[in-house]
């Protein structure tokens, strides 16, 4: 893996801002699409899990 296809895989944008710019970088789009769509499912998920840790309940 390269070290541009990797930083364009978890930058934050667009989508298909990425995808269009790993073409133009001669790089695999969709190992980039993949990490991206990987990370919009994953932080709805991730975030209420992260707050319940890091947040104390108050009794």
């Amino acid at each position: 893996i390269e070290f541009a296809q990797a930083l364009l895989a978890f930058a934050p944008g667009g989508i298909e801002a990425m995808a269009l710019m790993a073409i133009s970088l001669d790089l695999d789009p969709a190992y980039v699409g993949a990490h991206h769509i990987a990370r919009i499912l994953m932080m709805p998920l991730m975030i209420p899990l992260a707050a319940r840790w890091l947040i104390p309940r108050k009794e």
